[in-house]
């Protein structure tokens, strides 16, 4: 049995869409598990999640996280090097801000219900005030870059989360895991795909396929590949980030500093706004 993801990439300056393929090949271990809510868990692929997160610091203490405000450069070929700094707080529904500076003036990225990223000024506010990930782009998928401990973390707690178990079609046959959860109406959040190039190991990279906000039936795809970890507070975090798009040159992103549940300024999400 094999999955394949036809992943249309579309882009407004092209007048045809791109394709890409990501192929996986899947085993038997992926059928007929289910837990009581009849969600897909595959046992293999829960104890791969499970020894990864033990190497990363333990579900106690990423299960004890709700928050970060990560600080960190990101460098790409032709570009100025520019400072970043991310705040995310999933105590609730997951809420975000992504703000960037450099010789130009760069508004912070925030993102409203239905939608995708907008800039500054032009962000929805939602009516409580607060900048929400929408339900097909949720907390798996916002903090897979630069968080993967708490994603797993929140995919394990999470019985609601499908977790697949593949083995990658690459040379290195790494262990896959794939995990979404269905919203409504029969969709569901983005794909994140994990995979590992060895078992009691932090992963190696990531894909992550956002459906579009205007036209679910097309895609959008990133590849993150792990260069590196180092220990904040107990909590194993990536270093350095490779992000990878087509059609786009790589970005790398470093890891600075790390602030571990922060308090949260009233501003900082837009509460301010109102």
């Amino acid at each position: 049995m094999r999955l394949i993801y036809l992943v249309r990439i579309a882009s407004v300056s092209l007048p045809t869409a791109m394709y890409l393929l990501v192929c996986l090949s899947s085993s038997g271990q992926s059928v007929g598990q289910t837990n009581p809510a009849g969600v897909l868990r595959v046992n293999a692929a829960v104890e791969l999640l499970k020894s990864s997160l033990d190497a990363m610091g333990g579900s106690e203490v990423w299960d004890n996280l709700h928050g970060a405000i990560t600080e960190g450069i990101a460098k790409q070929d032709g570009q100025e090097d520019r400072n970043f700094i991310w705040s995310d707080d999933w105590s609730g529904r997951h809420r975000l801000r992504r703000e960037s500076t450099g010789s130009r003036s760069v508004k912070p990225y925030l993102f409203k219900q239905n939608s995708t990223e907008q800039q500054g000024e032009n962000a929805e506010i939602s009516p409580s005030g607060q900048q929400l990930v929408p339900p097909r782009f949720d907390s798996i998928s916002a903090l897979t870059d630069h968080l993967p401990g708490a994603v797993l973390a929140i995919v394990l707690r999470d019985g609601a989360y499908t977790i697949e178990w593949y083995i990658s079609n690459n040379l290195s046959k790494e262990q896959c895991v794939r995990i979404n959860k269905d919203v409504h109406d029969g969709r569901t959040t983005a794909d994140v795909i994990f995979c590992f190039a060895e078992p009691h190991a932090p992963p190696s990279s990531a894909y992550i396929i956002v459906p579009d906000a205007l036209r679910p039936e097309i895609h959008h795809m990133e590849r993150i590949t792990y260069k590196g970890f180092q220990d904040i507070e107990g909590l194993s975090v990536p270093t350095e980030m490779v992000v990878e798009r087509l059609h786009r040159k790589d970005k790398h992103l470093f890891i600075m500093a790390m602030h571990l549940n922060p308090t949260f300024s009233s501003s900082t999400f837009g509460e301010a706004a109102q």
